[in-house]
């Protein structure tokens, strides 16, 4: 009885640790950059994405992903980080958000989501057989 008392402890103190902690800006920013997003720090973004986010917490590390794929928001230690995939000379904000999660957790979701695997790699030009390389 003990031992499953400890098991079920442990396993709830290594969850709330892991939502916690949050991976490091670096790892997120590797992250999100092989899945073709670009950081959006323009401040009229910033404030739409900000007033259409469904839950925002000041909670550092929650993350959310647009219904479209194309836009993803974090809330860091500095504030609310704004990646996106959209292209264009004015890019509006999606008005649906999807929660992800806190921390690893969230980490791990994004990683999972089909729709937002990393981007292929660019094939290697072909080279010529006949040619000579040093």
């Amino acid at each position: 009885m003990a031992s499953l008392a400890h098991d079920a402890a442990s396993e709830s103190a290594v969850s709330r640790w892991l939502e916690a902690h949050s991976p490091a800006p670096a790892t997120w920013k590797l992250l999100v950059g092989a899945r073709g997003f670009r950081p959006n720090s323009d401040p009229e973004v910033l404030h739409r994405v900000h007033r259409t986010l469904p839950e925002h917490s000041t909670k550092a590390g929650n993350l959310w992903r647009s219904g479209n794929g194309l836009w993803l928001a974090r809330s860091a230690a500095e504030g609310l980080e704004v990646y996106t995939r959209a292209t264009g000379p004015k890019l509006h904000p999606p008005q649906d958000w999807k929660p992800l999660g806190s921390g690893w957790p969230a980490f791990e979701a994004l990683l999972a989501e089909p729709d937002l695997r990393a981007l292929p790699r660019p094939r290697p030009l072909a080279r010529d057989p006949r040619a000579i390389l040093f």
